[in-house]
């Protein structure tokens, strides 16, 4: 057992190694930053460096805003046959990519109002959790096309989805101020009502 603990010691000290190594490349990378910006976590390095070695730096890859959603997944994919249209899960994707992306989409529910809004409101239509979360990631993924084609961090101060989606003021002698913690409580609240929601429905239709 000691041998056995020595051992995965030395692979996580490996494993620590590597990630400062990969922490350095994207820092020095002129797109590091612009993928970094949309992770509020610092340990969130090694998705951020994902994003950025699938997409890459050449802006003629992703010519369209669309173009990043297909290529990962997050769009479905259309089919016409016999005059009928049908949209469906795209498996011809970059799977790396597709992984990638469900990191900030799965994380910006707990933090977002307006992510957490989208994923809501895809639940309530009837979509299950892979599904809605796919639905976020293709809108995050508009963003992110936006911000690297311009070459521009993510500011959430500019986002106008959570700008415009909610605004709570406390009123204080001095002035009203904003309160800073309310998006995150009604994000929460709206992924739990949701939730519970779907577990009444499950309960009054459960599946044979």
């Amino acid at each position: 057992m000691l041998q056995l603990v020595c051992t995965l010691q030395v692979m996580v000290d490996q494993i620590r190694q590597l990630e400062a190594e990969i922490a350095q490349a994207l820092r020095a990378h002129p797109d590091g930053e612009i993928f970094q910006s949309f992770f509020r976590n610092p340990e969130s390095v090694i998705c951020a460096a994902t994003l950025l070695g699938e997409i890459g730096d050449s802006r003629h890859r992703y010519s369209h805003r669309d173009a990043i959603a297909a290529d990962s997944g997050q769009a479905r994919s259309r089919s016409n046959r016999a005059n009928t249209k049908n949209a469906k899960f795209r498996w011809a994707c970059n799977k790396r990519l597709r992984k990638a992306f469900g990191v900030p989409a799965q994380s910006s529910t707990r933090s977002n109002a307006w992510a957490a809004d989208r994923y809501a409101s895809a639940r309530a239509r009837g979509h299950n959790h892979q599904r809605a979360l796919r639905t976020l990631g293709r809108a995050w993924s508009q963003i992110i096309w936006r911000c690297w084609q311009t070459h521009t961090p993510y500011d959430p101060k500019r986002h106008t989805g959570p700008q415009q989606h909610i605004t709570v003021t406390i009123p204080t002698p001095s002035a009203p101020r904003p309160d800073t913690l309310a998006p995150q409580r009604i994000a929460a609240s709206a992924v739990t009502h949701t939730a519970r929601n779907s577990s009444r429905l499950t309960a009054d239709h459960p599946r044979g």
